[in-house]
């Protein structure tokens, strides 16, 4: 199990953690009027990182992420997990460690908890972060 769990990510894990997160941010973007798409980012080869971008539908995203400052951020702090505030308005990224046992659906309703917690004036657009 432990050596399951320490496995990267497969495809098909990452795509139920972002179909749970999107199920269960989407009734937050109803109550505010505002539609968010949730996809899994393209990351560096021998990242051990893997990222995720919830945007606001219908934004044009501006650039490419920044990886280095992402990851850098992200092994300073010595975290299993990172939310970066985008310099765009209409997105965050959350990273975490590209080990199976962080992109469970499971894991996926407790980043959904954070994001509601932590980030409500990008899920509600009341004011600019």
């Amino acid at each position: 199990n432990v050596k399951a769990a320490q496995e990267p990510a497969t495809h098909l894990e990452l795509g139920g953690f972002v179909d749970r997160l999107a199920r269960d941010l989407g009734p937050w973007g109803i109550r505010y009027g505002r539609e968010f798409t949730v996809k899994i980012l393209e990351t560096p080869l021998l990242s051990p990182w893997r990222f995720v971008a919830l945007e606001l539908a219908g934004s044009l995203q501006s650039g490419n992420l920044a990886w280095t400052e992402v990851i850098a951020a992200a092994d300073q702090l010595s975290a299993t997990e990172i939310i970066y505030a985008s310099q765009d308005a209409n997105r965050l990224v959350v990273g975490r460690l590209n080990q199976a046992r962080y992109w469970s659906e499971s894991q996926a309703r407790l980043v959904a908890r954070r994001l509601v917690w932590d980030h409500m004036p990008f899920l509600s657009g009341t004011t600019p972060r």
